[in-house]
């Protein structure tokens, strides 16, 4: 089950200005802070971000080339993208691009999109657009998704379709669309997927049909 809970982004960055600037920051007596409001438009260079929850605590942490907010629009806009979620990571992604909006509202990133997972991050991903809760718990991967081990032998299942859901606590993927299983020289097709990462065990829902494909 997932635990939902209350975010405060946090944004500490450096370059343009000498001095260094930080939202949603944790006073000495461990009390939280007043949120800080930036008025105007603002650009920073080498940018760190970090989300956090009630405690204080990171939940999840952004390094970025470059974030932007116009005055139009709330939305912080990152480029040149890396994001991680636990120490270590059981969810790294990278990308050329992303946009986390003001509130609580899901980061979305794409471009040259790639995503380690697990444990040990021994899955990899490869996706056109993500949609990460921020809270880093849940990722939704989509457009010519594939997901597969990294370093697995010949036999290892690999996964593909235009839909998957990671769960980076239960650490699974899902998802109720039609997506492809490739077993060594079986490939399988079906509507719907759950599978265990850790396990390495996958449950197709519907429509089953196995083919040998060398």
């Amino acid at each position: 089950m997932i635990r939902k809970r209350r975010l405060f982004p946090a944004l500490l960055v450096a370059g343009l200005a000498a001095s260094s600037l930080l939202l949603g920051y944790r006073g000495d007596n461990g009390e939280a802070a007043p949120q800080l409001e930036l008025s105007g438009n603002y650009f920073f260079r080498n940018a760190r971000v970090a989300l956090t929850g009630g405690d204080g605590l990171a939940s999840m942490r952004i390094e970025a080339g470059s974030a932007r907010r116009d005055l139009e629009d709330s939305a912080l806009k990152l480029e040149d993208v890396s994001i991680r979620r636990g120490n270590p990571p059981a969810l790294s992604l990278v990308a050329d691009s992303a946009l986390l909006p003001n509130k609580s509202a899901d980061l979305s990133a794409q471009g040259n999109l790639r995503l380690a997972f697990g444990p040990s991050g021994t899955w990899m991903a490869k996706a056109e657009h993500a949609r990460m809760q921020t809270n880093g718990t849940r990722v939704t991967l989509t457009g010519q998704v594939s997901f597969s081990r990294a370093d697995g032998p010949g036999g290892s299942p690999s996964i593909s379709g235009e839909h998957l859901v990671l769960d980076a606590e239960d650490m699974t993927a899902r998802t109720d669309r039609p997506v492809r299983v490739r077993i060594g020289d079986v490939v399988f097709e079906a509507n719907g997927l759950n599978a265990q990462v850790a396990a390495e065990t996958i449950t197709l829902d519907s429509d089953v049909q196995a083919t040998i494909n060398p």
